[in-house]
């Protein structure tokens, strides 16, 4: 009994720690320029998708004009559930940001 409480703490560390390392991950882009976290999100990378098998990939971005000349640059994970978004002025400087879905990580 022990040992499946002390695994069941483990996950909900991990877990909580991978959530806050993608807020950190996303308010550490706020003051930069978009193009910057377009860098990062649109060049392909390889993930991981089993022991002996990986996939290469790019996010997929949409952007949103608002009302107020703002742009919001919404970049989605293709095989994850996975929404990162970044709001960014007129100049294209990042102001906001936030994340969606069950399996967000930087």
């Amino acid at each position: 009994m022990r040992i499946i409480i002390l695994a069941f703490t483990m996950l909900v560390t991990a877990c909580t720690s991978q959530i806050i390392g993608t807020d950190e991950h996303i308010e550490s882009y706020i003051g930069s320029n978009i193009a910057d976290a377009q860098k990062l999100y649109l060049t392909p990378h390889s993930q991981a998708v089993s022991f002996w098998e990986s996939r290469t990939f790019a996010w997929v971005e949409t952007q949103t004009p608002l009302e107020n000349g703002e742009t919001q640059h919404a970049f989605k994970n293709p095989y994850r559930d996975c929404t990162i978004n970044w709001v960014a002025d007129q100049n294209g400087m990042i102001i906001a940001g936030s994340h969606s879905g069950e399996m967000c990580s930087p």
